[in-house]
């Protein structure tokens, strides 16, 4: 029977490491030393300190101690409620096995018996193991435990078909996969319950995952966002613990043989374009324990074949969607993941760039990278600047000036103190384009193709905005997307990243929905933009009408993407306040206040963005001394 506690012994000697290494780093002197006399013995030190856990994992232990052990009292209430309700739903369980280890299905199969939430049926399908083992160990446990039914394969049929059979034995409304030597935490099926009660039409339900090593380490957890189509092509967000209704699934065939090693990303697929995102929700939890193979049994060939059939299903799902057109690419920085290219057909449309300059100025600093490092030649950009005052040799240029100057570029004189929102809306009305960019004169172009990359994702429906990824002159990541905060509005989802960085689930790697983008980088239709009514330039005058309307275009149930694969470098302070507004601060204020008047309800919860990602950041924080890092070999 699995542990119902976390493993932590390695905690406190870890703890004691990090103080102690702390110490040492106050100390230059007495490191010096340690360093001399450790010197001669590093061979023999290097295989102790690689098993030193990583600040991510020494984090990791310490969000499961505070936020993920279940207590005893806890366990009993769950089972009191479980008894309590009326008709409670059927869960049922369905499990392929093929010659599992014996230990390890048992283990499975006692992580279920140990559940908080009774009302459960385990439907196992033996496929046909030569050994008999699992047959045996599933007739001895049925013998004792009525819930647990299974039948045996005589020919081997592969997951599919095995998973196939098992779903065809259940009785529930609701089918969980599982797989042969997985673990699921005591409350698992107490919370996917809970979850059926409240929303009865459910089609697809999936949960927060980890991972787990032989010594029942836990590692490497996956806090997953509510649904997003756009993710689910990049890779597989349901996966684990995945729940479907039995009337779906039975409507779309079940799974299909040919996929095997993602035969459940091709599932997730065709079961989420045969229900509506309404029926699939998301439970932020923890709820499955995923088991990793002893180290150099899962080969390289094996996960090259999982990462074909996914990009085979990917491609099945894109063209059943109509996007014949569409491109799939291994994610640069992640490349088992998937990059989904949607080329612009030709006629390209004509994107309008547009840029407030509060100061006036001659040029905008980003106009170089615009007009001469990108591969788009189907666009203008309109400066909006104030008009030249008598004597002002810093407001917009004269039109002798103007005239040398790129025929592209067109100067729009606006009111003196007019705010950026104010002056992006103007500049809006006299664009030409059906595609507007919202630029800050502060951005730098680093690849040609990046409004492409922007156009290819807003023209396709019903895609209302999207922003790219900004980075700073340091290699520090600027950009990926809002995070929605009750108090401060809006957060940077990844505040410590570099740009290089994967982040947590592929997050800052892979093309996904976000409550908002930042409107340093933001295209939109210009259809879009008009019947949102652009920017608000009274009560949002300087600051976050650019997280407002993204706010309110998917109040009008459009999508906000961000994508990593337009990255740009901001060479200021992103979204700082123009100098012209001396009360900058109150100005942040007056604003944020008015976010959190209009947009209560939306901040109060980010659905984007899983709300155990700040309390993961900040035991990771408190995990290490300031400035000190675990060395990266240690447990994942």
């Amino acid at each position: 029977m699995p542990p119902t506690k976390p493993f932590v012994a390695p905690l406190p000697v870890a703890r004691i490491a990090a103080a102690v290494l702390g110490e040492l780093r106050r100390h230059p002197a007495l490191r010096a030393g340690l360093r001399r006399l450790a010197l001669p013995a590093l061979p023999l030190l290097r295989p102790c300190l690689r098993a030193l856990p990583t600040t991510d994992a020494l984090g990791y232990q310490r969000w499961i101690e505070d936020h993920d052990t279940l207590t005893e009292a806890e366990a009993q209430a769950m089972r009191r409620e479980a008894m309590d309700h009326r008709n409670p739903p059927l869960l049922s369980v369905a499990m392929p096995i093929h010659e599992t280890p014996p230990a390890l299905l048992r283990q499975a199969i006692e992580s279920l018996k140990a559940q908080t939430y009774p009302h459960w049926e385990l439907c196992a399908v033996d496929d046909a193991s030569p050994s008999g083992q699992a047959e045996a160990l599933l007739a001895e446990m049925a013998a004792v435990d009525p819930r647990i039914r299974w039948r045996r394969r005589t020919r081997n049929g592969h997951i599919a078909r095995a998973t196939n059979d098992a779903i065809g034995m259940a009785r529930g409304d609701f089918v969980l996969l599982m797989d042969h030597d997985d673990l699921l935490p005591a409350r698992a099926l107490h919370d996917v319950a809970a979850l059926v009660r409240q929303h009865p039409d459910l089609d697809i339900a999936y949960s927060d995952e980890d991972k787990i090593d032989a010594k029942g380490r836990r590692f490497a957890p996956y806090f997953k966002p509510d649904f997003d189509p756009d993710l689910l092509l990049a890779q597989n967000l349901v996966s684990h613990l995945g729940v479907y209704s039995r009337r779906l699934l039975r409507r779309i065939g079940g799974l299909r043989p040919g996929f095997n090693g993602s035969q459940d990303h091709d599932l997730a697929l065709r079961a989420a374009a045969a229900t509506t995102p309404a029926r699939i929700h998301h439970i932020p939890r923890i709820l499955y324990h995923w088991r990793q193979p002893a180290q150099g049994s899962y080969s390289k060939r094996e996960a090259a074949r999982c990462v074909r059939a996914s990009r085979a299903a990917v491609m099945e799902s894109l063209a059943s969607a109509g996007e014949v057109g569409a491109v799939l690419q291994p994610a640069p920085l992640a490349p088992s993941w998937h990059r989904v290219v949607h080329p612009v057909r030709p006629p390209r449309p004509l994107v309008s760039v547009l840029v407030a300059m509060p100061h006036g100025g001659r040029l905008p600093e980003c106009a170089d990278g615009v007009l001469r490092r990108t591969q788009w030649a189907e666009l203008e950009m309109i400066v909006a600047a104030p008009m030249r005052a008598q004597g002002d040799a810093s407001a917009s240029p004269p039109v002798g000036d103007r005239q040398s100057l790129d025929g592209r570029i067109r100067f729009l004189d606006v009111p003196p103190g007019t705010s950026r929102a104010g002056a992006l809306n103007l500049a809006a009305a006299e664009a030409r384009g059906s595609l507007l960019l919202l630029l800050d004169r502060a951005v730098d172009v680093l690849s040609p193709y990046w409004i492409g990359e922007l156009a290819g994702h807003v023209l396709r429906q019903p895609v209302g905005a999207v922003g790219a990824k900004l980075m700073g002159r340091d290699g520090r990541l600027l950009h990926a997307g809002y995070a929605l905060d009750p108090q401060a509005v809006v957060r940077p989802v990844a505040p410590d990243a570099m740009a290089g960085e994967v982040g947590p689930g592929g997050m800052l790697a892979l093309a996904r929905q976000v409550s908002a983008v930042s409107g340093a980088v933001m295209m939109l239709r210009r259809a879009v933009f008009e019947a949102a009514g652009g920017l608000d330039e009274y009560t949002l005058p300087h600051a976050l009408h650019d997280v407002d309307l993204c706010l309110r275009l998917r109040w009008r149930g459009l999508r906000v993407l961000h994508t990593p694969f337009a990255m740009l470098m901001h060479r200021g302070v992103l979204d700082a306040l123009p100098e012209s507004v001396p009360e900058g601060v109150a100005a942040m204020d007056a604003a944020r206040a008015v976010m959190r008047h209009r947009w209560a309800e939306s901040l109060a919860a980010d659905p984007f963005h899983n709300p155990n990602l700040p309390l993961l950041a900040a035991c990771t924080a408190a995990a290490a001394p300031s400035g000190f890092r675990w060395p990266r070999e240690g447990v994942a």
